[in-house]
């Protein structure tokens, strides 16, 4: 066998794998992974004034997507985020966030009311404290009423929105507007509360009683009590106070 043939051959075989290669390469860097959905978190949070990044497992990865990643506060909340593929045939993840909100003075909220940032505005009519309102206070609706305001409109109360039934966890003052940081926030699932996890062995689906051990907004990961083996464990809350222990079956929507 000449050294010819040898050399076609070893060139061939090298100039293929080239090919391989470099195809695998394309196709990695089609899917998006966890580092880029990072990314378009971090770039949508700072352009609201705020420093944080997505809480996500750096192993995840989703399929191609032609168009730009779309990121949106879930349910007013900033801090739990939906990013999502706009393609027709897209998918979507629901992202707890951890940011700089975080370390505020028990400021565990910071809701979407219009620009993320405090504003001047003309009078508008917001929610006001017709006395002096405690901390502990349930806002009842003679403790409340709509006035004209000039002022901040950041985190306040309109016309359509009351805070009725909403327990404060700050003193408001006579005529000062109620806001969404002098509440408790709205917990999907709180402290003691019972819930139910959902796992799977196999094609089978386990479904066990649990106890939340926290506080928690959908999308959190927190730590959960079974109720059967009395042990504590980390899990992701979704919907309808049901945890999951793998984040991406549970958050993962296709259009």
């Amino acid at each position: 066998m000449s050294d010819n043939y040898l050399l076609r051959k070893f060139s061939i075989f090298l100039a293929l794998l080239i090919m391989f290669f470099n195809q695998g390469q394309v196709l990695s860097e089609e899917i998006v992974k966890a580092e880029n959905i990072k990314l378009a978190v971090k770039e949508f949070l700072a352009s609201h004034g705020i420093n944080g990044t997505a809480k996500i497992d750096p192993l995840v990865k989703m399929k191609p997507c032609e168009n730009a990643l779309a990121v949106a506060p879930y349910r007013g909340q900033f801090k739990t985020l939906t990013v999502s593929c706009p393609d027709s045939q897209g998918w979507r993840l629901i992202l707890a966030i951890r940011s700089d909100i975080d370390s505020q003075s028990g400021f565990e909220n910071y809701p979407v009311r219009g620009n993320a940032k405090s504003h001047k505005t003309n009078k508008i009519q917001v929610w006001v404290a017709n006395r002096t309102l405690r901390s502990g206070t349930v806002i009842l609706p003679d403790h409340i009423s709509l006035e004209l305001w000039d002022g901040t409109l950041s985190q306040s109360f309109q016309k359509l929105n009351p805070p009725f039934g909403r327990k404060l966890r700050k003193t408001v003052t006579t005529g000062k507007p109620v806001r969404e940081r002098h509440l408790i926030p709205h917990w999907d699932i709180r402290k003691g509360e019972n819930a139910t996890l959902k796992s799977s062995n196999g094609s089978i689906n386990i479904i066990t009683s649990v106890m939340a051990l926290e506080n928690a907004f959908v999308g959190e990961r927190v730590r959960v009590k079974n109720f059967t083996s009395d042990r504590e464990m980390l899990a992701y809350l979704g919907k309808n106070n049901i945890f999951q222990i793998q984040p991406l079956k549970m958050f993962t929507v296709s259009r």
